[in-house]
């Protein structure tokens, strides 16, 4: 890994107190983070979309989002569709 994500690695594991963990798996949290963030204005819980955990064909992180908020359970769909009417 090159040093500045290196270093963006570090900083992002000592913000979401990540430390404990080896680096690949702080790398999975970052990467999964750093995709979402990008399209999802509401906050991001690196362990809500994280998979990664080995057996998971590669699947390191899974997050659904409507109307650009995350998804956890169907009542949240529901409560959108009665809101908002439209997703």
């Amino acid at each position: 890994m090159d040093r500045i994500t290196t270093s963006l690695l570090k900083s992002f594991s000592e913000i979401f107190d990540l430390l404990d963990l080896d680096s690949s798996t702080q790398f999975e949290h970052f990467s999964n983070y750093s995709i979402i963030s990008k399209s999802n204005r509401s906050s991001v819980n690196v362990y809500d979309v994280h998979t990664g955990q080995g057996n998971d064909c590669g699947i390191d992180g899974l997050c659904i989002t409507v109307n650009r908020k995350i998804i956890s359970d169907v009542d949240e769909v529901r409560d959108l569709i009665e809101t908002h009417k439209t997703l």
